[in-house]
């Protein structure tokens, strides 16, 4: 039986960028603000190395979904509160939280 573990990354209302594990692999993430569309991730290898840059950070969409082909093997969400915040700078990580569901078989 598949079982399912959600983690939750910690993010904070600010530009920022972080070596997190989604997985069983090492990642570098990127997280910048943009005040027109909200929040965007890169995603880079743990040696800095681009595998994906602006993607913008939906509410309850896997958003790494189309990059399944690049190795992920999860889903990445933001989850918000109050969608009408789901751009805001001051919601991440307050009532906008950016959480990682992994498969584990």
């Amino acid at each position: 039986m598949m079982k399912e573990r959600l983690i939750e990354i910690p993010v904070t209302s600010k530009n920022q960028e972080m070596d997190v594990t989604l997985g069983d692999k090492a990642y570098h993430l990127k997280l910048t603000h943009n005040e027109f569309c909200g929040w965007m991730l890169d995603v880079y290898t743990i040696s800095r190395e681009l595998m994906v840059g602006g993607i913008p950070l939906l509410s309850g969409i896997n958003v790494l979904e189309q990059y399944r082909y690049l190795g992920f093997n999860g889903s990445l969400s933001l989850i918000c509160e109050n969608d009408e915040m789901e751009t805001s700078f001051h919601e991440l990580g307050k009532g906008n939280k950016l959480y990682y569901l992994e498969t584990i078989s």
